[in-house]
């Protein structure tokens, strides 16, 4: 009987101590989710406070239009660019035309700014007007 008693004294006693330890466990368990639960709720509300939603469909439009308006632009400019450097070839081809015209055949021939302008502008077509011109006696 006593070991009877003692098996249950220490049975007793080793419940109650597991008992006592899985009560602190749920205790510290439940810390310890609590916390858990706490932290993901203040990120929650941090990503939510800053969360970054994009740009509005209005600053996207002006960014289309800004781009459409940047290259429409340079596409004049080249385009210009392009005008610039054919009439400077055609102005350079044309005076000297104009000057071996007058160097081997009309001596006479004045070469000024606006033989050179017309034979720059409308090429062939011009350098023989200005022929002409000159020919019939009238401005060259």
């Amino acid at each position: 009987m006593v070991v009877e008693e003692a098996l249950a004294n220490a049975t007793n006693s080793t419940i109650n101590s597991t008992a006592d330890a899985l009560g602190n466990l749920t205790i510290n368990t439940t810390a310890i989710l609590d916390a858990f639960n706490s932290t993901i709720d203040k990120t929650k509300t941090f990503v939510d406070s800053t969360s970054f939603s994009g740009p509005s469909t209005s600053t996207l439009v002006l960014v289309f239009v800004g781009i459409v308006a940047l290259i429409f632009i340079f596409t004049l400019l080249m385009k210009g660019l392009n005008l610039a450097i054919t009439l400077a070839l055609n102005s350079a081809i044309g005076f000297f035309a104009l000057y071996a015209i007058q160097l081997f055949w009309l001596q006479n021939l004045l070469i000024n700014i606006w033989s050179v302008a017309i034979v720059a502008t409308l090429g062939l077509v011009g350098f023989i007007i200005v022929l002409i011109l000159h020919g019939v006696g009238y401005l060259f």
